[in-house]
């Protein structure tokens, strides 16, 4: 009895381990690889292509119409774009001379219809190349990518 009972705990953590995680899982401050519905989370410290550095909470009331993905990502963005210069140290145009670009996720009509309506500010390599290290304080710092980040090389043969 006792070896069914572990055997079908290891089986629901092995299930909910390998389950995939959205961004809705990632934290402030988290860095991941792959799309915003698809991803694996990863220590900053190795190669990623993106950072969760804000969540915005919606402001909408509760029976608020959509405005619109365009709507949505202009607004959140312009937000995005100010938590960035917090986030990173230094203004939106120096993160982007040094190949932070900043990408706001925005909630679909469903979700939003679902009462999902959180946006998320990401930053990674405009270039999409993986990177490590975190961009906290990186501005501070000159511009460089804070921790000595640095662009990895891609695969051979790609």
């Amino acid at each position: 009895l006792i070896l069914l009972v572990c055997v079908g705990i290891t089986l629901v953590l092995t299930k909910k381990s390998s389950d995939p995680k959205t961004i809705a899982d990632v934290k402030e401050g988290e860095c991941f690889n792959g799309d915003p519905d698809d991803l694996s989370i990863v220590d900053c410290g190795q190669p990623h292509t993106r950072e969760l550095f804000k969540v915005l909470p919606s402001s909408a009331a509760a029976d608020a119409a959509y405005p619109g993905e365009d709507a949505l990502r202009t607004e959140q963005g312009n937000t995005c774009s100010l938590e960035l210069v917090a986030y990173y140290g230094a203004g939106v145009d120096v993160a982007t001379g040094a190949g932070v670009q900043l990408f706001p996720v925005v909630p679909t009509e469903q979700q939003w219809t679902d009462n999902v309506r959180d946006s998320f500010c990401l930053a990674g390599p405009a270039n999409n190349r993986p990177v490590t290290g975190s961009i906290k304080g990186a501005g501070a710092a000159g511009g460089a990518p804070a921790g000595g980040a640095t662009t990895t090389a891609p695969p051979a043969g790609g």
